[in-house]
């Protein structure tokens, strides 16, 4: 995994946790550990993302090269 790929993965923990802990201080919920547990809440989503093996741009494992081909075109033209 590059450096570039860790970072983002990283930013996309980091938007999970925060958009976890606004949702959940606007519900009520004040206490730090209520706001802990939104964290561990909103970051499961991503984990899940990448353990799944046919995630080419994320994903632990190795995906057949055809996903990673599709993948990566995908990533070229959203840019």
């Amino acid at each position: 995994m590059t450096k570039q790929k860790a970072l983002g993965l990283l930013q996309h923990y980091a938007y999970a946790a925060v958009s976890g802990v606004v949702a959940a201080y606007v519900a009520g919920y004040h206490t730090p550990k209520d706001l802990g547990i939104a964290v561990v809440a909103a970051i499961v989503a991503p984990i899940l993302v990448a353990l799944d093996p046919t995630n080419a741009l994320v994903g632990i494992h190795s995906a057949p090269d055809i996903v990673k081909i599709g993948a990566e075109a995908g990533l070229k033209n959203t840019k």
